[in-house]
């Protein structure tokens, strides 16, 4: 392990030649530190945390290939940019979090999130744009970003538990142009400025597929989804005009709903 925390005059961290850490890579609380030189780090065995580090204005890690549980980067408030270009896996959780001046975000090569892919109270941030990725393992989460425009996933096949974006203020552009499958819930929700949804190679929702409180939607296009195995909710969409499902065949019951019904019953 290497653990750095609670360091307040620390000001520099440079290990230039570093190319494995084992197990977890952590720094964390260290309100002076300005810089970070990782260049040649390569594979995280476990944990890559940082957070609480007030002046730090970039993370790039050029030559970073794997973290094998969970990368997250979280309450910066100055970071600016986030650069891993040759990362291709995140084993557990990618979580970008509460960074309130992040504007340039570059994974290009990464290919799989083992379990949550969230983003979520990222004030300036424009653009999420994973170019390379395949699959999530568990949640995909995009929330509370107030400047995000687009949402772009141009490989993504599978997200294997829920997906959702809410509560993005200006968000008009959410492309999935290969998502076949959500293995629980997807919801829209809270997204003032989305005119149009098109999923076309989306199949399967193996749980609700929620539309909701989208003011501006116009077209809600699903032309290759067969099943939702919850319920299939669309409300608060004042503008809707084209709703299309043309080869949707089956819709189940609201999960919500059954829970809902256990919890009384147990009570």
């Amino acid at each position: 392990n290497m653990l750095l925390r609670l360091l307040p005059a620390l000001k520099e961290v440079q290990f230039p030649a570093m190319k494995t850490v084992w197990r977890t890579l952590s720094i964390d609380t260290c309100a002076s530190l300005a810089s970070m030189e990782m260049q040649s780090l390569e594979t995280v065995g476990l944990h890559l945390l940082l957070s609480a580090l007030p002046t730090v204005t970039n993370v790039t890690l050029p030559s970073l290939v794997e973290v094998r549980w969970d990368f997250i980067v979280r309450d910066c408030r100055s970071l600016s940019e986030i650069s891993a270009l040759k990362l291709e896996t995140v084993g557990e959780d990618l979580t970008i979090a509460r960074l309130p001046r992040l504007r340039t975000l570059q994974l290009p090569q990464l290919k799989v999130v083992g379990e949550d892919c969230e983003f979520y109270e990222l004030l300036s941030l424009e653009q999420i744009v994973l170019p390379s990725l395949e699959r999530i393992g568990e949640d995909l989460e995009i929330r509370f970003n107030p400047h995000l425009r687009e949402v772009l996933f141009p490989q993504l096949v599978r997200v294997a538990e829920d997906v959702e974006v809410a509560n993005n203020a200006r968000l008009a552009t959410i492309q999935a142009p290969e998502l076949r499958e959500v293995n629980e819930d997807l919801e829209l929700h809270y997204i003032p400025m989305l005119a149009n949804v098109t999923l076309p190679s989306l199949s399967e929702i193996r749980g609700n597929a929620v539309m909701a409180s989208l003011p501006s939607l116009e077209s809600l296009d699903l032309p290759s989804l067969i099943t939702i195995h919850g319920a299939f909710k669309v409300f608060h969409n004042d503008k809707l005009v084209n709703l299309t499902a043309s080869e949707l065949v089956s819709i189940g019951i609201d999960y919500g709903d059954d829970e809902e019904e256990e919890e009384e019953e147990e009570e």
